[in-house]
């Protein structure tokens, strides 16, 4: 669970094969395994300390039996001062619920229920803990935990799956030593049970999670071992199809290919009528000493194993935590009979088998659905981009490369830096998508850079597992084709509102010539119709206006010039241009500002002049007469931020995603002012986002609305700016 990308199940199953060799079964002291397994587990994992606790099974009260890394005032005080019971605290109900649990934040997770226990962890410096059970077939051997100095931000399924089967790995070692002391206890004969353990440690270290790639070997190296040890001649090995419900032959060793052929074609029998299949369905070892005279084996496969000349066998179930997973088939040439000595190891064989079978199915089964991820991401019509939290780059879609004419492979486990942004243009690209400012969810237009160019619509999405952020995405969609249907509608209506402004404005010089009397007195029906007339054709010549300024933004033609500036003078400037409409509806408008000298922002003044006039404007004009609007300026801790607030007729909540649509008015806009365009507030957010800048607003219908202009402050993130002069500041303002 360190804080590092997540790996594919490859690199754990390989972890797992290389970490496995730490078990030595030959070894009387945990300790010395503990040490051993340490090392890998800290490199591994980022870990900080381990701890395998035991039950006393009268009192039901846990002890820490081995540690790494763990205080000596820590262990004494919950082996001896304050002891945890099964089911108390994090580590008790890991025990009694029989599953994994962990706190990510031990100061705030509730799952450690005693205050005094949170502290003395605390105390060692610890911020994260995980605890898995230790299992040895339905028996609960303890818990095994890791602890972590370092916040761990997110649980990793891989990684719990590893710590899981290294705990159950443990658990297994614990009962061979606890076995181990027992043959002592009985004066069996130490230096050859030791030559026996060391020979069976080899044969256990088979059962990797390499077993998947190469079973023969595997299984070559288990039956070279029962062979020697118990005369035995041959084994095959069943796994259980879910599907079919059917026991399958996998492996064999030491059979003919008539025998192998012929378990193979009667696999779906073998669930029942067997030897097997009694094994597999009771979970219990089955033995057969003499397999001619047993009534429990089919006919026909005695017939065969007569011929075959295998006289005994004894079938084993592979069970894993109460799960049927398959069953072994162990063969002798003649009749046998078992002792408890062989029945043992043969078991303790065949949970290894069981566990490795077990991981397989787990492994491949999450492979399989990575696969089927990646299939489905790769299929999207929209790139798709994922980082971490550190900003490295964990996944790259077929769409992406199409995209940005790069390739995921080059790309993927890299951080995009000032750099890798200087390799080529489509670094640069990647470069300017990885640092546009966007909030959660956010849209922004990028046009990539040469000689492939396409219009990108770009959404910022948070990656979470559960209510924790574990990275982000960017979702790429090719708009160029719309925004070329889009360019063809601006140029039409930039050629119509050409056509019609000049003789619009003859209109209105002419109106305003007879208006005023120039051309002859008028009487005073005369009078209010020009004067009605005249401002209809004002308002008209505005809307083509704001439709000139659109099409200009649309089709770029809108050149900025960025200047570090002051933008307190600039919102000084717009109100005091927005004088005359707040005198006219009797506003109280006020501007409150920050003793500190503010930051100052890269941006183009003429632009933004328009853009923070249409929002002011946009208060002003929806506020009844008499109302307020507050307007203010502050630094935040990464970016300026402009609000305005008025206590108007606000936005109805059907109509809030419209809102920067071009054209769009609310209904209660249209009955509080008929005239308008609907493009006030659309020219301010493109004006915005060609600053990096971002616009929202909160509002409530007849409650007002409050529009914030969020700009940023570090350099890294704002525009080029012209030059860093006192000079540019006032060219700005």
């Amino acid at each position: 669970m360190r804080k590092k990308t997540i790996k594919d199940s490859d690199y754990w199953l390989k972890t797992i094969n290389a970490i496995s060799t730490s078990f030595n079964l030959a070894s009387r002291d945990i300790d010395i395994i503990l040490r051993a397994l340490a090392k890998k587990l800290v490199k591994e994992l980022g870990a900080s300390a381990l701890a395998i606790w035991t039950v006393e099974e009268k009192t039901h009260f846990m002890r820490i039996e081995e540690s790494v890394n763990l205080s000596k005032e820590y262990i004494r005080y919950f082996n001896q001062t304050d002891r945890i019971k099964v089911g108390q605290s994090l580590v008790g109900k890991v025990m009694s619920g029989r599953k994994t649990l962990y706190a990510l934040d031990v100061k705030s997770e509730k799952v450690i229920t005693i205050a005094r226990w949170r502290d003395m962890i605390m105390n060692e410096g610890f911020k994260s803990t995980i605890s898995v059970p230790m299992f040895v077939g339905k028996k609960i051997v303890g818990a095994f935990s890791v602890y972590y100095k370092t916040k761990v931000d997110s649980i990793d399924t891989y990684q719990v799956q590893f710590i899981e089967i290294i705990a159950n790995q443990i658990a297994i070692t614990i009962e061979n030593i606890k076995a181990y002391g027992t043959i002592e206890q009985y004066g069996s004969n130490l230096l050859g049970q030791v030559e026996k353990l060391l020979y069976l440690q080899k044969v256990t270290e088979s059962f990797s999670l390499d077993f998947y790639k190469s079973m023969g070997k595997s299984l070559e190296s288990y039956a070279d071992y029962i062979i020697k040890r118990f005369n035995a001649s041959g084994i095959s090995v069943f796994r259980l199809e879910k599907d079919s419900n059917i026991l399958k032959l996998i492996a064999s060793y030491g059979l003919s290919k008539k025998h192998k052929t012929y378990l193979e074609k009667h696999s779906a029998s073998l669930e029942s009528g067997t030897l097997v299949g009694l094994a597999f369905k009771q979970k219990k070892i089955e033995t057969s000493s003499k397999v001619f005279v047993d009534e429990r084996i089919d006919k026909p496969w005695r017939t065969l194993l007569s011929i075959e000349g295998k006289s005994a066998m004894a079938a084993f179930p592979l069970v894993v935590q109460d799960e049927k997973i398959g069953a072994i088939i162990v063969y002798y040439k003649k009749p046998h009979i078992f002792s408890k000595e062989e029945i043992g190891t043969l078991s303790l064989l065949a949970q290894y088998m069981g566990i490795s079978l077990l991981n397989i199915r787990v492994f491949d089964s999450l492979r399989l659905e990575q696969q089927k991820m990646v299939s489905m991401i790769n299929s999207l019509h929209e790139g798709l981009i994922f980082y971490d939290l550190k900003g490295k780059i964990t996944a790259f879609n077929l769409r992406s490369e199409e995209l940005l004419w790069l390739n995921g492979k080059e790309i993927i486990g890299k951080y995009i830096s000032q750099k890798t942004r200087k390799e080529s243009v489509y670094w640069e690209n990647l470069y300017n998508i990885k640092n546009l400012v966007q909030r959660e969810f956010g849209i922004k237009e990028y046009t990539t850079k040469g000689p492939h160019k396409v219009i990108l619509e770009i959404t910022y999405v948070p990656v979470r597992d559960g209510y924790k952020k574990i990275g982000a995405m960017h979702v790429l969609r090719d708009i160029t084709r719309e925004k070329e249907i889009e360019l063809l509608k601006s140029k039409f209506i930039s050629t119509a509102s050409h056509q019609m402004r000049t003789p619009l404005s003859g209109m209105k010089w002419a109106i305003d010539i007879l208006r005023k009397g120039d051309a002859g007195d008028l009487n005073t029906e005369q009078k209010e119709l020009t004067d009605k007339l005249f401002l209809t054709t004002d308002n008209l010549i505005r809307l083509i206006n704001d439709m000139l300024d659109v099409t200009r933004i649309e089709e770029g033609k809108t050149g900025y010039n960025f200047v570090l500036g002051d933008l307190e003078k600039l919102v000084e400037k717009v109100i005091d241009d927005l004088n005359m409409n707040i005198r006219k509806k009797e506003i109280a408008l006020t501007f409150k500002k920050q003793k500190q000298p503010l930051p100052k922002i890269a941006f183009d003044s003429d632009k933004l002049d328009i853009a923070v006039k249409n929002v002011i404007d946009n208060a002003i004009k929806y506020t009844r007469p008499n109302g307020n609007v507050a307007i203010e300026l502050q630094a935040g801790k990464n970016s300026l931020l402009l609000t305005i607030k008025d206590d108007g007729i606000g936005i109805p909540k059907k109509d809030q995603k419209f809102i920067f649509v071009k054209f769009f008015r609310a209904e209660n806009a249209i009955k509080f002012q008929t005239e308008g365009s609907g493009l006030g507030l659309y020219i301010a957010k493109s004006i915005m986002d060609k600053h990096n800048s971002i616009i929202t607003f909160e509002s409530e219908e007849n409650k007002g609305a409050i529009f914030t202009l969020q700009f940023p402050i570090d350099p890294k993130k704002m525009l080029k700016f012209a030059k860093n002069t006192e000079d540019s500041v006032n060219e700005a303002t």
